[in-house]
């Protein structure tokens, strides 16, 4: 029988030093799904731009994640550790850039 689920996006932002807090989140998040997405009717789809963004032109490589991953997500992570990320043109970071916008 067809049931309603409602799907949270979830964006997370972080710079390359938190790789294996990344790696955990994914697993939260499917955990998540696992135990809970029939009771509670939801589901949450992690957005990362390993998996989110294909290669495009922009004027710098942050423009073309900003533009495919959008703004239209229901929840942002930010995972810091000992570095903010690479610079962009209009941020300290990547990873602040995503946070600001």
């Amino acid at each position: 029988m067809p049931r309603n689920t409602s799907v949270f996006q979830v964006f997370v932002a972080s710079p390359s030093d938190v790789a294996d807090e990344r790696g955990v989140l994914e697993g939260v998040i499917a955990q998540l799904n696992q135990i809970w997405s029939k009771s509670l009717g939801i589901t949450f789809e992690l957005l990362k731009w390993e998996t989110n963004v294909h290669p495009s032109f922009a004027s710098d490589p942050q423009t073309v994640i900003n533009n495919q991953i959008g703004l239209e997500y229901d929840v942002f992570i930010g995972i810091f550790w000992g570095r903010l990320g690479t610079p962009t043109p209009r941020a300290a970071s990547g990873t602040l850039e995503e946070f600001e916008r």
